[in-house]
């Protein structure tokens, strides 16, 4: 075999009849420009089993994007847990005498526990 003039140079050419090559055309001409070469490096590495199972390559543009997703979903969470916290009543049931001994004791317990949850003992 003889050695290529240009070793870092392919040109593929996909089966138009073959759905599996119509499937990776359409991706690989959804990629920008440039980008190509890093997509198959990272297929034809994962496929040989050259890439580490949970070792892959991270565009960091992508990560940061999903950080702030995450971060934007974690913040709207906590926001509607404060909006809910302040419409909530609490009745405290530990003191109630018309309780059975042992029911009495388990709610005082159970308001003791709550209200060292919320930090005031």
């Amino acid at each position: 075999m003889t050695e290529k003039k240009y070793p870092y140079k392919f040109t593929i050419e996909f089966n138009k009849n073959n759905p599996q090559h119509i499937q990776v055309a359409g991706i690989l001409n959804g990629l920008p420009r440039r980008e190509k070469a890093d997509y198959i490096t990272k297929a034809v590495l994962a496929y040989e089993g050259k890439i580490e199972q949970g070792k892959s390559i991270v565009d960091l543009g992508t990560l940061k994007n999903v950080i702030r997703q995450i971060l934007s979903e974690e913040f709207d969470t906590q926001v509607m847990k404060e909006e809910t916290m302040e419409t909530v009543q609490v009745i405290d049931v530990s003191e109630q005498s018309d309780i059975n001994d042992k029911g009495a004791d388990f709610i005082k317990q159970l308001s003791q526990s709550l209200a060292a949850f919320r930090g005031k003992i």
